[in-house]
């Protein structure tokens, strides 16, 4: 067990990331990592970088065995270029390369809001793939400095070219207001 205080830096040069906070802590026969205070994470995303900031961060092998997952717990908040979100928890596998945000998450992409009860991100090939939205699903773009377009449904799936959302598919008593 290991147990560090005061600018901790834990780097993972198999996952390209870098772990910061103001205590770390490693239990190397669980392989839990436990970093928190200001917790920061940077994840290599192809040529750009994923920053994740939280109370605590929490990273364990994933069910498989194969990969590890990282969970970001109270006052999650990550951006990247082209994308950016809070919520209240957020779980990220890099063997399904699977961001899952929990607990009134809010996602920007361009000009567009999108909430829900749960979000799912997509990722491939180190940029956004796709995007579910579970439960009470709402997307609002802004049109100019007055007008937003805004979509609604149960569901919604979005599908991302070029890390830019190009399609939206909302289901489950959808309604449209432009």
């Amino acid at each position: 067990m290991g147990d560090a205080w005061g600018h901790v830096s834990l780097n993972d040069t198999v996952s390209d990331l870098v772990g910061r906070g103001q205590r770390g802590q490693y239990n190397e026969l669980t392989q839990r990592s436990v970093i928190t205070g200001d917790a920061e994470l940077v994840f290599l995303l192809g040529k750009d970088s994923l920053f994740l900031h939280s109370d605590s961060l929490i990273a364990v092998p994933d069910s498989s065995g194969t990969g590890r997952s990282i969970t970001g717990r109270r006052g999650v908040r990550f951006f990247k270029t082209d994308l950016q979100g809070v919520c209240d928890t957020l779980v990220f596998s890099n063997v399904d390369s699977l961001i899952r945000m929990y607990h009134e998450p809010v996602l920007w992409t361009g000009a567009d809001q999108i909430t829900g009860d749960h979000i799912r991100i997509s990722l491939k090939n180190g940029g956004v793939h796709r995007l579910f939205v579970l439960g009470n699903a709402f997307l609002m773009s802004q049109v100019d400095s007055v007008h937003f377009d805004q979509v609604t449904g149960s569901t919604m799936t979005g599908k991302f070219t070029n890390n830019i959302l190009k399609s939206l598919i909302a289901e489950g008593n959808s309604r449209t207001v432009y």
